[in-house]
């Protein structure tokens, strides 16, 4: 019975731990996703700003 009850514990680690990997990387890339969009209308500049000096 110990050995069973063993074996049944290691594979519901096993299947909690790949739940949580799972759940983790659609989170991530949904916040990516979110990112993108939230950031798609910010132009990108290479020229320092008014105020900011460019490095030497």
């Amino acid at each position: 019975m110990g050995n069973a009850l063993l074996t049944y514990a290691r594979e519901a680690f096993a299947s909690g731990l790949n739940v949580a990997a799972v759940t983790t990387a659609a989170i991530v890339a949904a916040a990516a996703v979110l990112a993108r969009a939230r950031l798609r209308h910010v132009p990108a500049t290479d020229q320092p700003t008014e105020g900011e000096h460019a490095p030497a």
